[in-house]
């Protein structure tokens, strides 16, 4: 199965993934426990903080930690393009991190997901929202692209996919946003 991976900034604050799959995927996977969930959000939290260079001591926003919100992929669409046809498995916004059920949140592919929609809600504490600048979003895409590309390299997989996607980020925004999403 070869995917293709996009990030979008919708509604000048929805960062989002969209996993294009060759091949339907059959079965949901086993979802984590609470526990099992809370140290694996607690874990990137900490990675994707010291990668940002922050202190997570000193973050005051209310919205940290961002909640985890593991929900159908069609609830995630609506919030991403109100069902205009997208293929969105993951979002984050202002205060919530979206990651569909079909996701394997035990896979180092799934994981690797969730790690950057934290990089994006973490930079939105940083940075403020996300804007219609298509500049800005590609530069808060690659970064978050490279943090997920070191994280998943270092525990073996490397699919180029996560590099070549940077190559399309302008053109995406442009389409999206010059789109009115």
């Amino acid at each position: 199965m070869r995917n293709v991976l996009l990030g979008m900034i919708l509604g000048g604050m929805l960062s989002v993934l969209i996993l294009i799959d060759e091949k339907p995927k059959s079965a949901k996977p086993e979802p984590l426990s609470p526990s099992e969930k809370i140290f694996l959000v607690a874990e990137l939290l900490e990675r994707a903080t010291n990668d940002l260079g922050l202190d997570a001591h000193n973050i005051t926003d209310e919205s940290y930690p961002p909640k985890v919100i593991v929900t159908n992929q069609e609830m995630i669409e609506h919030i991403v393009c109100k069902n205009n046809g997208c293929v969105a498995l993951g979002a984050a916004n202002q205060d919530a991190i979206f990651i569909a059920d079909s996701i394997d949140l035990r896979s180092v592919n799934g994981k690797g997901i969730l790690f950057h929609e934290i990089v994006h809600a973490l930079q939105n504490i940083q940075f403020g929202r996300a804007s219609y600048d298509c500049d800005e979003w590609v530069r808060r895409e690659e970064e978050a692209y490279a943090l997920q590309n070191k994280w998943v390299s270092e525990r073996g997989l490397d699919d180029p996919w996560l590099t070549q996607v940077l190559e399309k980020q302008k053109q995406v925004c442009d389409e999206w946003i010059g789109g009115g999403y």
